[in-house]
């Protein structure tokens, strides 16, 4: 019975997460109200805010989610593309997630500039999910040859991909600066190396 429970809200809180993508995507995330969110969902308004406090908090939980699954497949990439240095897989991550913003520019624009590492630092350490552990063993041995605690490669790791996602707000989204973001890539690609090489 417990796992029912458990199951129909999961359900609740994918319709209503799923509801505001959409509407995100479709009217920028002022033009949206909790009611319309709700409406779309199937969900009664005074059920949303049993799983988010506001749209605001709503939005931060879609950005999570969207940066978790961005993080996933770009960790795929690397791995049908593996090199030998962890600084080079990095590229071939941030190098995904340009691309991937180049064609998926709605959710670009949904997200503002947002992008957010998917857990705290605790619960990086203790998750017991199949990128996160990837993730960390690869961290850990880059700590062993670079010289950085595992902190702060993580830390790191993390500011780059913020970076990224900045970078690529402001260039498709508010045309600044006035380039194209593949001739900014050398540039970008030289400023990860130097942040995350000894």
């Amino acid at each position: 019975m417990a796992n029912v429970i458990l199951q129909k809200k999961q359900e609740k809180r994918k319709k209503l997460l799923d509801s505001s993508y959409e509407l995100f995507v479709e009217k920028g995330i002022s033009n949206v109200s909790i009611a319309e969110i709700c409406q779309k969902a199937g969900i009664a308004k005074g059920t949303f805010y049993l799983y988010y406090a506001s749209k605001e908090d709503i939005a931060r939980a879609l950005n999570r989610r969207i940066s978790f699954t961005l993080m996933q497949k770009a960790y795929d990439e690397i791995n049908r593309n593996r090199k030998d240095s962890f600084v080079e897989n990095v590229i071939t991550m941030a190098d995904f997630i340009i691309n991937y913003f180049s064609t998926d520019t709605e959710t670009l624009k949904m997200m503002r500039k947002d992008f957010i590492f998917p857990l705290t630092v605790d619960d990086f350490d203790n998750s017991r999910n199949p990128l996160m552990i990837s993730l960390r063993k690869e961290i850990s041995d880059y700590a062993q040859v670079s010289g950085f605690s595992n902190h702060e490669i993580l830390f790191r790791l993390y500011s780059q991909l913020s970076m990224i996602a900045g970078i690529c707000h402001s260039v498709m989204i508010d045309h600044f600066p006035d380039s194209d973001i593949n001739s900014l890539k050398p540039s970008l690609f030289d400023m990860i190396r130097k942040a995350i090489r000894p």
